[in-house]
């Protein structure tokens, strides 16, 4: 229901200097996020852990309303709707997270190398030679490095 825009409203919070996704990345959080989006009452007294995750999200909330398209909906039983799509995201993230961190480090290792610039300069100083000796010697040289 939320995902892709939910994403958006994390990148908001994320890009914030004072943003820590230590203490934002988790189902109760989300599960406010959540709640902003339906027409319910809200209980001022609430602990301070809850106080805190609603200012991070006032403060982001129109422009990412605006931006998104969504506007405010009823729902029954808000509260357990939002504890149900909250540990939905959460599971999501932390699966997409989790799956892809390998490919991501990867890439980051391999940049800070210059794989892919130093396999191009090993090409083209091997011109002439088989494919074979060229995989043999890239495999001597990288290792496992910048083969995905």
């Amino acid at each position: 229901m939320l995902d892709s825009s939910h994403s958006a409203h994390m990148y908001g919070l994320a890009t914030h200097k004072q943003f820590d996704p230590s203490v934002y990345l988790e189902k109760r959080f989300f599960g406010e996020v959540f709640l902003h989006f339906t027409k319910r009452k809200t209980r001022p007294n609430v602990k301070a852990e809850v106080q805190e995750y609603r200012r991070v999200i006032r403060k982001h909330l129109d422009a990412y309303k605006e931006a998104a398209g969504i506007t405010e909906f009823d729902i029954a039983n808000p509260n357990q709707t939002a504890q149900f799509e909250a540990a939905r995201i959460y599971t999501a993230y932390m699966n997409n997270t989790q799956t892809k961190f390998g490919w991501y480090l990867r890439r980051a290792v391999n940049a800070l190398l210059k794989t892919q610039e130093r396999k191009r300069d090993l090409e083209e100083a091997m011109k002439g030679r088989t494919t074979d000796e060229i995989k043999k010697r890239m495999k001597t040289e990288f290792g496992n490095l910048g083969w995905n």
